[in-house]
């Protein structure tokens, strides 16, 4: 680690505190974009700032009176001479509170691109490259990471930059065994079924010649005109 690298490490918090500090007086709340640009063998592009430490996806600020693709465009002829041939799609939204409470990214998938060459080390950007999920360089950052896996695996994006979504657990339902329909059971058993039982009918004491059902075991039921005269009908 050189002499430089280590200054900037040692005042890394401190210059990233005056920055915002002076964004909160310039804007009413700081915005930026980074881009997860994946090629042919879905390795992702990352870069190396001198500023920074660890490795970051590429992106920025979102400038006054800018649009996010808009910015997003800028930033990758910036930081990686990625020129877009598509329409990204936007992943999501994240609330970067590590940084600033009044901070906000959104995170879109790039897969159609053009990069005519790698861009030369300067002073921004020390070293970038395309890597596999699998073998991302050691001190790529905790967001970074979430962020690549929940493009590659589809999972849900969550709401914080540094945070992924708990895990919902999957809700079983009891199986209700299916009641088995008369047919089949008669045809299983291969005997019919047995014959309901007559119902005693009595002639309606309204004389109006009509019967009415007695139930088993509780008497005969009453008609209609005798139950509104119980209830006082």
């Amino acid at each position: 680690m050189t002499a430089l690298q280590r200054l900037r490490q040692r005042f890394e918090p401190q210059l990233r505190r005056a920055f915002h500090l002076y964004w909160r007086v310039a804007r009413g709340m700081t915005l930026g974009v980074r881009g997860v640009v994946l090629d042919g063998d879905d390795k992702v592009f990352l870069v190396r700032h001198s500023y920074v430490a660890g490795w970051h996806l590429p992106g920025g600020g979102v400038e006054v009176g800018e649009t996010f693709l808009e910015a997003l465009r800028r930033e990758l002829v910036e930081e990686g001479r990625i020129e877009l041939t598509g329409e990204p799609v936007l992943h999501g939204l994240f609330f970067n509170g590590h940084v600033s409470r009044r901070d906000h990214v959104a995170v879109y998938v790039v897969r159609q691109f053009r990069q005519d060459r790698p861009p030369e080390p300067n002073h921004e950007i020390v070293e970038c490259g395309f890597y596999a999920a699998g073998a991302l360089p050691a001190e790529t950052t905790k967001g970074t990471r979430l962020r690549i896996a929940e493009v590659q695996t589809t999972t849900r994006p969550g709401t914080s930059w540094g945070c992924s979504v708990p895990a919902v657990p999957t809700l079983t339902t009891r199986r209700t065994p299916q009641a088995t329909s008369s047919s089949s059971t008669t045809a299983a058993a291969g005997a019919p079924m047995p014959k309901p039982a007559a119902t005693a009918t009595r002639p309606s004491p309204s004389g109006s010649g009509r019967t009415w059902p007695g139930i088993r075991g509780r008497g005969p039921e009453r008609s209609p005109s005798s139950r509104r005269a119980r209830a006082g009908w």
